[in-house]
């Protein structure tokens, strides 16, 4: 079984963006980025969301609360690897629906004083 993956534009926000989330394993709640643009580029900074719900595999319309609404941009299958633990950084490699591949390298910038919000920096991609 290969894990998913599925990008969303996020709109009627003040700020609007794209939402990248996949599973880390079958079954799981969605690990989940705010991402700026998509495709990302090189230099991105990444916000690490909290896990959310499997339905946004499949989900395009209104989110709870008023807080906009989303559009499905991609899906497709996504193979995760570790790729150094001092600054955590990941290997992604995505197979679109649409037939694009895409394999990224994020790592984690840790800001000083700034503890709620981890951020990740697009280091590279191919």
């Amino acid at each position: 079984m290969s894990l998913r993956f599925v990008i969303l534009h996020h709109t009627g926000v003040a700020s609007p963006h794209f939402d990248f989330m996949f599973e880390m394993e079958a079954d799981a709640p969605l690990t989940t980025f705010r991402c700026p643009d998509w495709p990302p580029r090189l230099g991105d900074l990444w916000e690490e969301l909290d896990e959310h719900r499997r339905a946004y595999l499949e989900y395009e319309g209104p989110v709870s609360g008023g807080r906009g609404e989303v559009r499905r941009m991609d899906a497709g299958s996504i193979t995760h690897m570790v790729l150094a633990s001092d600054p955590p950084t990941m290997g992604l490699a995505l197979e679109s629906e649409k037939g694009r591949i895409l394999s990224i390298s994020i790592a984690n910038q840790h800001e000083a004083g700034v503890d709620s919000v981890t951020r990740w920096i697009v280091q590279n991609m191919e």
